[in-house]
């Protein structure tokens, strides 16, 4: 018997206006055709950073191109990826020394390598692409404030650092008097310092959103996708 999943539940009304999104794309209400496809080979559900993202490596296959049909509840990138505040900021410390208490240590070190790398990736696909979207690599800083925070952060840091579950090497340490002046927040306890990026998340997506239709994909916003089924055949 195909399978149904139940009704998702749609974007609300009536939603803000986030900073990213003050300065629109010819593509934000598009339509590629007035009604939808009888068939295609690929629907993608979600203009945001997955879907149209998994779109730019489809089509980055060679061959063939499949026929790719993008629905989008409400205008393009207005959901989650246009309302991050611009950060490529990974988690490469925090809350690793939990992931391996929760899932093993190999786990870990791939949770940490992956959110690293993915900073990277970033920046290689901005550079490749020649997009412009105000992406800058740069430097991350956390600054604790409170002593036991502090304290518990460095015990769980140091104890990464012995087992060997994670790169550290990006990370920079530093605590009291130095960290108020590497930070220039008076009264600070500690601080990390390691590699991050900032963008326009909405001008990142809306690029490569318009070479995709730029190549066939038909793309259709203000168009819920209410459920999905699988297919009899």
């Amino acid at each position: 018997m195909p399978h149904r999943t139940p009704p998702c539940q749609l974007p609300v009304s009536g939603a803000t206006t986030p900073f990213w999104r003050t300065e629109l794309h010819e593509l934000d209400s598009f339509r590629s055709t007035e009604e939808l496809p009888a068939e295609c080979d690929i629907v993608v559900i979600g203009a945001g950073y997955a879907g149209v993202s998994t779109i730019h490596h489809l089509l980055k296959q060679g061959g063939t191109a499949p026929q790719i049909v993008l629905l989008e509840a409400r205008q393009a990138c207005s959901g989650a990826s246009g309302r991050n505040g611009g950060q490529v900021k990974p988690d490469v410390y925090y809350n690793i020394l939990k992931y391996t208490h929760k899932y093993g240590a190999e786990q870990a070190a791939s949770f940490a390598k992956f959110e690293a790398r993915n900073v990277l990736a970033v920046n290689e696909l901005v550079t490749k692409e020649k997009i412009d979207c105000d992406f800058v690599l740069t430097r991350a800083l956390d600054v604790y404030l409170d002593d036991e925070h502090s304290k518990a952060t460095k015990e769980a840091f140091d104890e990464l650092s012995t087992i060997g579950v994670a790169d550290l090497a990006d990370i920079q340490y530093t605590q009291g008097e130095k960290a108020e002046k590497i930070s220039g927040v008076k009264g600070v306890k500690s601080c990390y310092s390691y590699t991050a990026g900032h963008i326009w998340p909405y001008k990142l997506v809306m690029e490569l959103l318009s070479r995709a239709v730029k190549k066939g994909v038909n793309l259709q916003t203000h168009k819920p996708a209410t459920s999905v089924s699988e297919s009899e055949e």
